[in-house]
């Protein structure tokens, strides 16, 4: 099991172009990563909080990226500079997705169910993605449009104002959003 990374790590796998560190304990993503090769990276079920400015700096042609299943709240905004064709954000503490942190000059894929974001800004975020064309996958398309499963969680004050706010959501709200989120299946199609 992995904790950390030190920056010149795979200095000398230059042709590199896939590496897999899912199920490691990762919490704090700050490696320096120079792969001009790498095309996936996948980070997915560590106990990644943060992730510091510039860590996928060194890595110019990654195109899919794998988040998915960390303790995330916050994403950097240098990720909407980043020519990502696939983003797996789903089952992490997201709060706020900006669009900022999506890059509306590519066509991708992303997921992000399983986060406790207030469902104005949910709203907007899948609106967002239909103008852009950002696509999602099957898993995504039922947990959103079932009506079954807990989706969002509604803050009293946008709906006074009818703006997605960026105010943190009551962690005692993430936290029953996270349970009933728990006892599902990660993908809803295995439920089926």
């Amino acid at each position: 099991e992995l904790y950390h990374l030190e920056d010149d790590t795979f200095e000398d796998v230059q042709k590199l172009e896939e590496l897999i560190l899912s199920r490691n304990k990762f919490s704090t993503l700050w490696t320096k990563f120079k792969l001009k090769s790498l095309k996936k990276l996948d980070f997915s079920h560590n106990k990644i909080t943060v992730i510091d400015e510039g860590v996928f700096d060194g890595l110019p042609n990654l195109r899919h990226l794998y988040l998915n299943h960390n303790l995330i709240k916050k994403l950097p905004q240098y990720i909407a500079r980043m020519n990502i064709l696939t983003l797996h954000l789903h089952n992490n503490r997201l709060q706020h997705l900006d669009k900022v942190a999506l890059n509306p000059s590519f066509e991708y894929q992303l997921t992000f169910r399983k986060n406790p974001l207030p469902c104005l800004c949910l709203d907007n975020l899948l609106l967002f993605m239909v103008l852009r064309n950002i696509s999602t996958t099957e898993c995504e398309d039922v947990y959103f449009r079932n009506g079954e499963y807990p989706t969002c969680i509604a803050i009293e004050s946008d709906w006074d104002d009818g703006k997605c706010s960026h105010h943190d959501v009551i962690e005692d709200y993430i936290y029953k959003f996270l349970d009933m989120n728990n006892n599902l299946a990660d993908c809803p199609l295995s439920s089926l």
